[in-house]
């Protein structure tokens, strides 16, 4: 009797603990929801400080026409991400024999079964059950994001129709298919492909943890082919040149193209800062013992290289300020204001001597927080924190580089897309593989083998790492292949895309249409501000509050 009641008091002990950690997988299941929701939602905010960024960036004339793409581009990339996105990017078949490293094939409308249902025991293979819905707003937000860089470089010239037809092109196939690329369970450069599975790979594949390259690059060098095609805004090309291809004008004024409001830019970035959070740390995709110290080591990176970007951009404006004023001159734009109003022109004050104080541009500051960002997402949970901070620094320099010559061969890139997201995307994928250490490599992809933590050295294929930590140079080189890879494929696709919207006249709007009412005016009828003063552009024309159509006034 004694041996039955303790055989009893056993199969009752192991089928309660059976209950508990059943439970216990069940609340670790719902965390890892809650995790990817929150980030979501964080990376989905980052759409307010898209827009208020490039409100404050854009002249007065165009702030509704910017904002309205920004909401655009989140109606536009869910619905279509819903439809194809999410099944290009993650959806394979259970046979192995149709999936492939290009491209998914299935979970088209996030359907996985023939009854149009959602079928339990896919989401490893980008079908779903029902937690795996998470996975996709996650994801999602990152494909929104991706597609909104773009409106800022093309910006104050095109047509609504264009952008709308541009945004549904990146995030139904452009950006998907490089997601699967890189971080299906599939794709030929794919540190996530399983041994298992008879799938060719590039090495170990590119470490890309949250997207330098799969939503920054993409966006960034879309965002060229953008602004190439488009040409140069109404008053930076030349007077006569009143037809495309338009040129930057010889003698263009800068200082008619400078964004309206610092206030909006700062906090535009702001919210953008907080909303890199969540792309960053949140893309550990679940909530673990072994995930939590990755994502607190990626919120100190993250932090880091973000201020190493705004500080070293400043620097490099401050010594360029002092290295182009070495000879004192006047700022043109006091002397026409000092023409226009009878001043004398002969004795002009301190503040209009060019090279007599330097200036704390915030611009500049603005844009080296956001290309550290940019420079620091696909390593941050790869780095230790000295590095992040070097990684963001020499990030400002790639972005004050790229910046000039963006200018230098006369593209017009309003909000410096190219620059902060293309150019930084890329050298963030450089920096990883540069500065990704042994053991960080380790944890962040245990089941591929990148590196045996305990005695680096002692497994095939365990180079896979920085360069910098003793890695033999082979994950520099994917970083630099695949990073080539996506900047041409993004580049292609968005030029296409441009160039046949040039090709049948829907790309650019009416010469006329970029005066003082601007865009806002002739897209939408309204205005962001009411009860503006008289305000002369570049392009020569004037207008009071209360008069009709402006009129055409002569400018030098």
């Amino acid at each position: 009797m004694v041996q039955y009641a303790t055989a009893h008091n056993l199969t009752a002990l192991n089928a309660d603990l059976d209950t508990i950690k059943s439970s216990l997988d069940d609340t670790s299941a719902d965390m890892n929801v809650f995790w990817l929701i929150f980030g979501g939602a964080l990376v989905f905010f980052m759409q307010a400080g898209f827009g208020m960024l490039e409100a404050g960036c854009v002249r007065s004339s165009s702030v509704v026409n910017i904002v309205f793409k920004n909401l655009c581009d989140a109606c536009i990339g869910a619905v279509m991400f819903y439809m194809f996105g999410w099944a290009l990017a993650y959806g394979d078949d259970l046979d192995s024999k149709s999936r492939n490293g290009f491209l998914g094939n299935a979970a088209f409308f996030l359907v996985t079964d023939a009854n149009g249902g959602y079928q339990d025991g896919l989401a490893e293979y980008g079908g779903f059950e029902p937690r795996a819905f998470a996975s996709w707003f996650f994801q999602f937000a990152f494909c929104a994001t991706a597609a909104t860089i773009v409106s800022g470089a093309i910006a104050e010239r095109t047509q609504l129709n264009a952008y709308f037809a541009y945004s549904a092109w990146i995030c139904g196939f452009v950006y998907p298919v490089v997601v699967h690329w890189t971080w299906s369970s599939a794709g030929w450069a794919s540190p996530w492909v399983s041994y298992d599975q008879p799938m060719p790979r590039l090495g170990k594949g590119l470490m890309d943890f949250a997207g330098s390259g799969v939503v920054h690059m993409v966006g960034g060098f879309a965002a060229l082919a953008g602004a190439m095609l488009v040409g140069p805004r109404r008053g930076r090309k030349t007077a006569s040149q009143q037809t495309p291809p338009f040129r930057f004008a010889k003698d263009s004024d800068p200082t008619h193209f400078i964004g309206h409001n610092k206030v909006h830019q700062v906090l535009g970035m702001f919210i953008l800062w907080t909303g890199w959070f969540g792309f960053n740390c949140v893309s550990t995709l679940e909530m673990t013992p072994g995930s939590a110290p990755v994502a607190s080591r990626t919120a100190v990176t993250t932090m880091l290289g973000a201020c190493g970007g705004g500080f070293a951009t400043l620097m490099i404006d401050l010594i360029l300020q002092k290295v182009r004023h070495i000879e004192p001159k006047v700022d043109p734009t006091w002397v026409r204001w000092a023409e226009e109003n009878g001043q004398d022109t002969t004795d002009p004050p301190k503040e209009a001597i060019l090279g007599a104080t330097l200036n704390f541009e915030i611009e500049c500051v603005v844009n080296g927080i956001l290309a550290g960002l940019v420079s620091i997402t696909a390593g941050c949970s790869l780095v230790e924190p000295w590095a992040a901070l070097v990684i963001g620094m020499l990030g400002g320099a790639v972005y004050t580089g790229a910046s000039g010559l963006m200018v230098k061969v006369k593209i017009d890139d309003p909000l410096d897309a190219f620059a902060v997201h293309g150019a930084c995307g890329f050298w963030g994928l450089v920096a990883t593989g540069l500065w990704a250490t042994a053991k960080n490599v380790a944890e962040v992809y245990p089941a591929n083998n990148f590196v045996n933590a305990t005695h680096p050295g002692d497994m095939p294929g365990d180079e896979y790492y920085g360069a910098f930590y003793g890695g033999d140079g082979k994950q520099f080189g994917i970083q630099l292949l695949v990073g080539l890879v996506i900047a041409a494929w993004a580049f292609s696709m968005a030029f296409l895309c441009f160039f046949l919207l040039k090709l049948t006249g829907n790309l650019r709007v009416a010469d006329d249409q970029e005066g003082y009412a601007g865009l806002d005016s002739h897209e939408h009828g309204a205005s962001a501000y009411t009860g503006m003063p008289a305000v002369k552009e570049a392009a020569g024309n004037v207008r009071s509050p209360t008069a009709g159509e402006p009129k055409r006034v002569e400018t030098n």
